[in-house]
């Protein structure tokens, strides 16, 4: 009876040793699992809805070329703004997918002077199709989540600005209806694919 208690104890102290072992060697063969992470100066990565963005403002009336730019002219400067980051993906003007999207967007307005920027560009476009407007992200995600002005009924505009400021009938980071083609003079908010 003393021998099978010590081969037992035995036993179970090789199964310890074993089972320590091979954590071991898992965990100095399994590759370290890298969080998101977003170019410097575009915040943090929003979490997984299913995609993991990063924001961020541009302030387009410091760039004097820029200041006077319509939608499709500042979704072009969005993307050049990626090239010269050489992000994977490139950047748009800001896709929200979902109401946490919409909160990392706040968070990249936070600061921003409403009075000076009352609306900014964001990445929505509508297509009329069948008599109805279809709305589309520049970034070719799927139309999930909305926050119109509930005051865009009939108004013209097939492009989207994100309101910051004290509009009439409106709330902070509600979505208003802008041509596509003329300029505004609005700055703008870009998003990339966290990486």
């Amino acid at each position: 009876r003393k021998l099978v208690k010590e081969l037992t104890t035995v036993y179970i102290n090789m199964k310890i040793v074993v089972f320590g072992v091979c954590l071991l060697l898992l965990a100095l063969t399994t590759p370290e699992i890298s969080a998101a992470r977003c170019p410097p100066g575009w915040g943090l990565p929003s979490p997984p809805t299913p995609l993991q963005m990063c924001y961020k403002f541009m302030d387009i009336t410091a760039d004097n070329s820029n200041s006077r730019g319509s939608w499709m002219r500042q979704a072009t400067y969005c993307q050049g703004a990626g090239a010269k980051l050489k992000w994977p993906g490139g950047a748009t003007l800001a896709t929200i997918g979902s109401s946490t999207d919409q909160e990392y967007v706040m968070t990249a307005i936070n600061g921003v002077d409403p009075k000076k920027y009352p609306q900014v560009y964001i990445g929505g476009f509508n297509i009329m199709y069948s008599g109805k407007k279809n709305w589309f992200w520049m970034d070719g995600r799927t139309w999930r989540y909305s926050n119109f002005v509930k005051l865009n009924e009939g108004k013209d505009g097939n492009c989207l600005a994100l309101i910051n400021g004290p509009l009439p009938g409106t709330q902070r980071g509600q979505w208003n209806y802008v041509p596509c083609n003329n300029p505004l003079g609005l700055s703008l908010i870009c998003s990339v694919t966290a990486q």
